[in-house]
């Protein structure tokens, strides 16, 4: 393998050289940095899928427990019955194991994956300095310093849910040190181990079978083994892939087949549901943006999705040039292959790890992700410490290494990237502030409009602030509208369905029909909206309109309170009152805390003749809320239709003492 000899001298070792030298220190400074940059998420709640994989996760929420079910059931199994065919279930083991200790407290998951991540990044310094052991030690603490702070892994150990990801490169790592011990030791326990390993690395992310071809290129580049001797070195790996592969086949098929991917789950969908020239163009503009935010990692965004990166096409300057970047990098690679050296090395890891999520040559749940990065940056790191390491001569060059112009512009770019990481963490924090943030990085994203949206909407909700709400609302609307205006295809149907939702409660009745309507012709099987429209029917005086649709909420299983009094309503207005008394009596059993629906029901057993029925009704209903004294003046109504004179005069009494008046 090519190198850098070191030079033979005999002076004394400058600070620099010590510093190098001294393994564990470096290890403790490189724990601490990694350490020390996440730890500003410690008090991070939850955001986006942590709620599926923990906190709202029936086999997590189990503890040990749980393992049985996180065994052999597909990744989302324990939040919902969409099977995407994924199959992850180290990291959920140890999502069980953490709720096992202290349930629901967000804090000790991100704690356990600065951690992870913190000796993650010890161990994979500890590699790269096997592996380069001919190299100056510049080489491997550069590229894991870079690694470190690398502001593309936020999404990573911010997000308790990317725990996969991490497991995944632990894993590798580990497997990667007991393949080398076997080469040098032929000790069959080793390989054992490194099995073993691998097979975890596996249950942690199906990405990981990509690093069995990894493997077998270290072992060329870094070892003096044959290629039939890495090739059974390798034997035990390879099977227990395969027998990785059932295992997954087996628990996915137990489950209803996999869902379709839609263009709203990878916008190259939108272009063609079908391999095309222009879906491989876009895709291969897509990693031209990759390569760019390996320089560049800013801004960043939790979604890519529909239509952040409209369709393109071969004309484009941008899909041109990346088609030469990806080609001139490919040629070097392999034209440095037969050398074995770092660069060759760290241009194939990019390109084998970055295969699966590249969208170049299976389409994935996913148009695009930071932390599809996570991994593959890895390559980039070592390209860069290789190329420090040449500038900077040997670490026996004495102090002049650190005062070297590479090695000055390397601590300017590691100060930068750690300052843009530590504030990206921030935008972590929640769904709330992660939504807020990047509706700005990625604006023409259809779905971090509708997210920010939904978000304002709740805050609208729950203020009291009548100022504030419509203030909300209006926000609300506004990114709405936009998010519609971006997707205006089928998959839109939920943003219609808000819209239809919050001019209700900005009482614009007329447009929520609209808006529901147009919802329920894009999305015709959503439960919600017959109850929604039919409220707003209501609303309108429009009982005809307002019954269908909650007839049909109601047979659709969907039934709120509402759903039950503004059905015995618009039954009422339409001179059916014993089906109005159906729905009250159903809404008043089913949901006792609604005194609306217990007024409307005592209101319709009285004019249904049935009076005592009625008083019971609205004794309990005065007694829960003494303050409203109109119960009291039915109770008297329904007396006098019985003919008790005295109880008529003695509750009407009640109810102007009350506060109540006679009209």
């Amino acid at each position: 393998m090519s190198k850098t000899k070191s030079a033979n001298t005999t002076k004394q070792a400058s600070p620099s050289s010590a510093f190098l030298s001294g393994e564990r220190l470096v290890y403790f400074i490189l724990f601490g940095l990694a350490f020390l940059l996440y730890a500003n998420t410690f008090g991070h709640g939850y955001a986006l899928d942590d709620r599926a994989v923990v906190f709202q996760n029936k086999f997590v929420q189990q503890g040990f427990g749980g393992f049985p079910e996180i065994m052999t059931t597909f990744y989302w199994n324990g939040f919902w019955e969409a099977n995407a065919g994924l199959y992850r279930p180290m990291s959920l083991l140890v999502f069980a194991m953490e709720w096992a200790v202290n349930d629901n407290a967000p804090g000790l998951y991100h704690f356990v994956n600065v951690v992870l991540y913190a000796l993650t990044c010890v161990l994979v310094y500890k590699l790269l300095r096997r592996m380069f052991k001919d190299y100056s030690k510049m080489l491997a603490l550069v590229a894991t310093a870079l690694f470190i702070v690398m502001p593309l892994h936020t999404e990573v150990v911010a997000n308790i849910k990317s725990l996969d990801e991490i497991l995944s490169l632990l894993f590798f790592v580990l497997t990667m040190q007991q393949l080398l011990n076997y080469s040098e030791t032929n000790k069959p326990l080793q390989l054992v181990w490194a099995t073993l390993l691998f097979y975890c690395a596996l249950l942690s992310k199906e990405g990981a079978v990509l690093y069995f071809p990894m493997f077998a290129l270290a072992l060329y580049y870094f070892t003096k083994n044959e290629i039939r001797r890495i090739a059974i070195t390798l034997t035990p790996l390879a099977i227990i892939a395969v027998l990785w592969y059932l295992q997954h086949s087996w628990v996915i098929a137990q489950a209803a087949p996999p869902e379709a991917y839609s263009y709203q789950n990878n916008a190259l969908l939108a272009i063609s549901p079908e391999f095309s020239m222009d879906r491989l163009a876009t895709a291969i503009g897509m990693f031209g943006h990759y390569l760019y935010k390996q320089l560049i990692p800013y801004p960043m965004s939790y979604d890519y999705s529909f239509n952040e990166f409209p369709g393109t096409s071969f004309g484009d300057p941008i899909v041109l040039l990346t088609l030469a970047a990806i080609l001139g990098l490919l040629f070097i690679a392999f034209r440095q292959m037969k050398n074995k050296t770092v660069l060759s090395f760290s241009i194939f890891w990019f390109f084998i790890t970055f295969a699966l999520t590249s969208n170049l040559f299976v389409i994935i749940g996913a148009t695009m992700a930071d932390r599809f990065l996570f991994v593959p940056s890895l390559g980039f790191c070592i390209a860069a410490g290789w190329f420090v390491s040449r500038l900077t001569g040997h670490v026996d060059s004495g102090i002049a290494v650190m005062s070297n112009p590479g090695v000055l512009v390397t601590g300017v770019v590691a100060v930068i990237f750690m300052v843009i990481t530590f504030n990206r963490n921030s935008d972590w924090k929640n769904d709330d502030t992660l939504f807020a943030a990047d509706v700005e990085h990625t604006p023409g994203s259809s779905r971090t409009h509708y997210n920010w949206g939904t978000a304002m909407m709740s805050y609208g909700d729950n203020t009291t602030d009548e100022l504030q709400k419509s203030s909300w609302y209006k926000q609300a609307e506004a990114e709405f509208l936009t998010a519609a205006k971006i997707d205006t295809g089928y998959g839109s149907w939920n943003v219609y369905g808000n819209l239809g939702v919050i001019y209700s409660r900005q009482k614009r009745y007329a447009e929520s029909v609209a808006m529901t309507r147009i919802a329920i012709k894009k999305n015709p099987y959503d439960r919600t909206f017959p109850s929604n429209l039919g409220d707003a029917y209501v609303r309108l005086q429009k009982f005809d309109s307002a019954k269908v649709n909650l007839e049909k909420a109601v047979k659709n299983g969907y039934i709120v309170d509402d759903t039950w009094l503004f059905l015995g309503i618009a039954r009422l207005n339409l001179k059916d009152t014993a089906g109005a008394l159906e729905a009250l009596k159903n809404g008043a059993a089913a949901f006792p805390g609604n005194l609306s629906l217990l007024e409307n029901y005592g209101n319709v057993l009285g004019m249904s003749h049935k009076y005592k029925e009625s008083i019971a009704v609205m004794e309990d209903l005065y007694n829960r809320n003494p303050s409203n004294p109109g119960p009291l003046r039915i109770i008297a109504v329904n007396y006098e239709a019985m003919g008790d004179k005295e109880k008529m005069k003695e509750y009407l009494q009640r109810f102007m003492n009350a506060g109540g008046k006679l009209q």
